[in-house]
């Protein structure tokens, strides 16, 4: 651009420390570059791939420049710069940092700017707290591209979504609502709690994966039409997928928490009143029952009947479970038959 540029660093007595040196004499650049004369070594360099579709990948060695100390900053050419500029990748060795940090305090005493370019964002993850402090407190001018912008103020990679992946979504979605209303048909059709339970357990990922695709189509065409915004819809529709788990929770809960405690579902005295209106029944006593009326409900008692012979005390139980089925079906019904003799006013176990 015509301007006056001094360019600091730290090479070795090798190829390419000759190549850098001879391209920063070629573009009229004031090089202040000190030689590291350690055993082995190197020059730092980057291997850079390219493919067609423009998508890079760098493999770097930072060599000579790693071992860059305080001791040898230009800080004539420093004091009289109008901008001084870093990047993150001097981040990587505690030298170079402490060099930098030395640097800057000597800029911004003359009054320079300061000029920051993060880098990359794998440089971003591991300095992100000390960069936002860095941009915070000392920097004038930040580069960065939309990745390492993202990472530095959000944190976390940006959320992308390809045509493909929205696809298998929209897949796995058609799948999970046909197991969702076959397993709760089956359900309902065999009385299974537990078919019925996992039925809207699915229904909950159903709802989740329309929120989840909807959170990504948002974000899809908030990169189409340059809106950041919408970025955050995948945000704000987790608090409606959150109360969707919880209600299709709660509701499985509610539902078989009857079952799991054995709750009583029918008033006992409710019982023995259907009971005693059967002919040959003299008493009726230690009633429970528990399940669930409309599903399945289990009682036992304990029936004193006017039967000598067992062929008639079968026939009367049995005329007692057709009653109780009529009220409460479907329902299993354990009788214990006692003899006619047998006393009790103890209608369950709970009186």
């Amino acid at each position: 651009l015509g301007k006056r540029t001094s360019f600091a660093g730290m090479i070795s007595d090798d190829e390419f420390g000759a190549l850098i040196q001879a391209r920063l004499d070629e573009l009229r650049i004031a090089s202040h570059l000190a030689f590291d004369t350690s055993p082995g070594a190197a020059t730092g360099s980057c291997l850079v791939l390219i493919t067609p579709d423009g998508e890079r990948t760098m493999n770097t060695s930072l060599g000579s420049s790693s071992q860059y100390d305080s001791h040898i900053i230009p800080k004539e050419d420093l004091v009289d710069a109008k901008v001084f500029h870093f990047c993150g990748y001097q981040w990587d060795t505690e030298g170079q940092k402490r060099t930098i940090r030395e640097a800057i305090a000597v800029a911004k005493k003359a009054g320079v700017k300061i000029s920051f370019d993060l880098a990359d964002p794998f440089v971003v993850e591991r300095y992100r707290a000390e960069f936002l402090q860095l941009i915070e407190q000392d920097a004038d001018i930040v580069f960065a591209n939309q990745a390492e912008a993202h990472l530095l103020f959000q944190g976390g990679e940006p959320v992308t979504i390809s045509p493909n992946e929205l696809w298998i979504l929209l897949i796995v979605l058609g799948i999970n609502i046909f197991v969702t209303y076959y397993e709760r048909a089956e359900g309902k059709r065999l009385g299974s709690a537990i078919l019925i339970a996992d039925a809207k357990h699915t229904m909950s990922d159903v709802w989740v994966t329309i929120m989840v695709i909807a959170g990504l189509i948002g974000i899809w065409q908030g990169q189409v039409w340059n809106l950041p915004q919408l970025q955050y819809l995948d945000v704000i529709l987790a608090f409606p997928v959150a109360l969707l788990v919880f209600k299709s929770g709660w509701s499985v809960l509610k539902e078989n928490l009857p079952w799991l405690v054995d709750q009583m579902v029918i008033a006992p005295e409710t019982i023995k009143e259907i009971v005693m209106s059967v002919p040959g029944v003299i008493n009726c006593h230690d009633i429970a029952s528990r399940g669930m009326i409309g599903r399945q409900v289990f009682i036992e008692m304990h029936l004193i009947v006017e039967a000598t012979d067992v062929e008639t005390a079968h026939s009367i139980t049995e005329a007692v479970e057709a009653e109780l089925g009529k009220e409460f079906s479907p329902v299993r019904i354990l009788i214990h038959v006692e003899p006619p003799q047998y006393k009790s006013e103890q209608i369950t176990y709970e009186s």
